[in-house]
């Protein structure tokens, strides 16, 4: 019988963390989820309390112990998504899961994921937090190697500034814009009109996820427009197809990696481009995320990188590249 243990830890951001919709981000708290066999063998997980979808600790707690006796009796991946909304309580159990396969197989994860080749490092975008155009310039400074800079921005006269702004230090760099669903159709047609001429390549979720539906026929003059806050699961994919240019696949609210995989395949099958997103969170949530981001059309997995207090062995940065740390998915 496994055993099962579930319960919060603390991180912390060696700098805040701002974007155009809620408060800032100076520490980070998590749900560990262990799953120890009768042999020893360990598998852990991760979940981070979402504020947007009213997500706290003790609701996730509550969530994995309500399941705590399948767990027990050694439920499967496949089990899990038929007993267990999806969300991140469901995303840490599977992560936990797929950890403790390659435990007992001797394989790691990027074996049983049907992979041929171990994985790699992959470029990633380097996220520049909502502030003045000042101090986002001086941010994006500090991040000469990243070639792709992700751009919070939120509405209002200053989000064209910045974005003209860093351009000038950065005129090399892809640049990403994440509204965080805080624009108007007018605003975003507005911005449109004008970011294309400053290395803009995509805007993600421009806006917000009940009036996505104003997406359908825009004009997007080249610039990829990428579902977030709107894409969830599956049926998402499938629902906002015709809104959506490329589509945000994160671990957490797809309910895990499982289920990951299966949006990516949707969304390739629907030719779409897929971006692999996560949230602020420690490298054992970033890591079944890069495993999954092998094979997408843009990663943005630098949520570890805010922490000042990461877990041993995890994920590194270096020339704008997240490189696979040991933590997680190995024998």
């Amino acid at each position: 019988m496994n055993q099962i243990d579930v319960r919060p830890e603390m991180f912390h951001l060696h700098t805040v963390f701002n974007i155009a919709r809620g408060t800032p981000d100076y520490d980070k708290e998590v749900v560990l989820v262990t799953i120890t066999d009768e042999n020893g063998l360990v598998g852990r997980g991760e979940a981070i309390p979402c504020k947007r979808f009213g997500e706290t600790v003790d609701f996730i707690t509550n969530q994995v112990n309500s399941i705590r006796t399948e767990l027990e009796m050694g439920v499967t991946r496949k089990q899990l998504m038929d007993i267990l909304a999806p969300g991140t309580a469901r995303c840490a159990i599977d992560g936990a899961l797929w950890d403790l396969e390659a435990k007992q197989t001797g394989k790691p994860a990027w074996e049983i994921a049907g992979h041929s080749s171990a994985w790699k490092p992959v470029d990633t975008v380097q996220t520049l937090s909502l502030d003045t155009v000042e101090n986002m310039v001086k941010e994006a400074k500090k991040h000469p190697d990243s070639k792709i800079l992700k751009i919070k921005l939120g509405g209002g006269a200053d989000d064209m500034k910045r974005l003209e702004e860093i351009h000038k230090i950065r005129p090399d760099a892809s640049l990403v814009i994440d509204a965080n669903e805080g624009w108007s159709l007018d605003e975003l047609k507005e911005f449109v009109s004008k970011a294309k001429n400053f290395g803009v390549t995509m805007i993600e979720q421009p806006l917000p996820k009940d009036k996505d539906h104003e997406l359908i026929g825009f004009n997007n003059k080249g610039i990829l427009i990428c579902g977030d806050e709107s894409i969830h699961v599956l049926d998402d994919i499938k629902s906002r197809a015709d809104r959506y240019d490329m589509m945000n696949v994160k671990l957490d609210k797809a309910g895990g990696l499982t289920h990951a995989f299966e949006m990516m395949a949707e969304a390739k099958r629907l030719n779409k481009k897929v971006m692999v997103g996560c949230m602020l969170a420690s490298s054992l949530s970033i890591a079944p995320a890069l495993l999954l981001a092998q094979d997408c059309d843009l990663a943005d997995l630098d949520g570890s990188w805010w922490l000042s207090d990461d877990r041993p062995d995890g994920i590194t940065f270096s020339g704008g590249q997240a490189h696979p740390g040991t933590l997680w998915g190995q024998p």
